[in-house]
């Protein structure tokens, strides 16, 4: 199963919860990230094993390969491919390649698979614990209103990630243009970063409550008198001005 319109797949990290927060909340903001496409990458035959060099591969979009100009798999002088470990971009290609020979595959990868986003949420769990006041909660434990926070924090991380393998994007010439990719990417994560600081973090270990002095007024004027307060004997809690007002449970 993939995510609708995308060959990006359903989230299988073992547990239901991050499944969720994956799908529903991570990967259509990652996206971009998660099916990029890699045009014509050149394979040489000197190679120990054939692989790409970014992996995972995306199992269920295609791959083409071009052998000596040729599409291999449509033309029978080209031979043919077949995908050998698909999350290492492993692959084989029968006649093997000569030296001499070129190969160009194309194929799409995922820059933030199940593991590493699996890792990242860990981490962003860890973060949320230890803003004041400390917890110790893991993913089956923890309230259910910290899924759209641990969503976002782990949001954080990667884009954080993806700026510091800046360098790695220079020499590769993955991007276009990595200046300005990695420009608009700090101003998304600030956002991002921005919104966790002063929206979601500040109410996020804060339950409702109401103090003590507060409730014994709501019990008073709603004729919910205790036992104890404001003295008296009966009618307990009720508040007292005209005599009329108590028939009138005031």
């Amino acid at each position: 199963m993939v995510l609708e319109g995308t060959y990006i797949p359903n989230a299988n990290t073992g547990d239901s919860r991050k499944n969720r927060i994956m799908d529903n909340m991570l990967s259509f903001r990652l996206e971009r990230f998660r099916q990029l496409l890699v045009h014509d990458e050149e394979i040489n035959a000197a190679q120990n094993s054939l692989q790409s060099t970014w992996y995972p591969w995306l199992a269920e979009a295609p791959v083409k390969a071009m052998r000596n100009s040729l599409v291999v798999g449509e033309e029978a002088a080209a031979g043919t491919l077949s995908i050998v470990n698909a999350t290492m971009g492993l692959f084989d290609v029968s006649p093997g390649l000569e030296r001499g020979e070129t190969l160009f595959i194309s194929y799409m990868f995922d820059y933030f698979p199940d593991p590493i986003l699996s890792g990242l949420m860990n981490i962003s769990l860890d973060i949320l614990n230890s803003a004041e006041p400390g917890t110790n909660f893991n993913f089956a434990s923890a309230p259910d209103k910290w899924d759209g926070a641990i969503a976002e924090q782990t949001y954080v991380l990667a884009l954080e990630k993806l700026l510091l393998d800046d360098l790695l994007w220079r020499t590769r010439l993955i991007f276009a243009d990595p200046d300005q990719v990695a420009s608009q990417l700090e101003s998304v994560k600030d956002e991002s970063q921005s919104r966790l600081n002063d929206v979601v973090l500040p109410g996020l270990k804060k339950e409702p409550y109401v103090s003590s002095p507060t409730a014994v007024y709501y019990d008073a004027i709603r004729m919910g008198g205790r036992s104890g307060y404001h003295g008296g004997k009966v009618g307990y809690g009720k508040t007292r001005g005209l005599r009329i007002n108590r028939w009138f449970g005031r």
